[in-house]
């Protein structure tokens, strides 16, 4: 018979592993290119990083980027005058 505290231990443990799989299984998704470079890259979020970001540099260098990014740098992206950014979560929407 197990003592109290090793059932708590087992059970804390199990949970712990239970919520990572589960965090890791719903990790977002994004495309991934600069200028040119858009070929279907898709990279995988780190952790923090809640949106997919599509910018548009509407002034010289006239320059473009797709990747993850966190929604508030994306929503100060998209207010600032001369860049066109579309802001999303969900898997490679940008």
């Amino acid at each position: 018979m197990l003592h109290p505290n090793s059932r708590i231990m087992r059970t804390l443990l199990v949970t712990l592993v239970v919520a990572l799989l589960v965090m890791s299984g719903s990790t977002l998704k994004c495309n991934r290119c600069i200028n040119k470079g858009c070929y279907n890259t898709v990279e995988t979020c780190a952790f923090g990083n809640n949106a997919c970001i599509s910018a548009l540099f509407t002034r010289y260098p006239f320059n473009y980027f797709r990747r993850c990014s966190t929604m508030t740098e994306c929503l100060l992206l998209s207010r600032t005058p001369g860049i066109n950014a579309v802001c999303c979560h969900t898997d490679r929407c940008n």
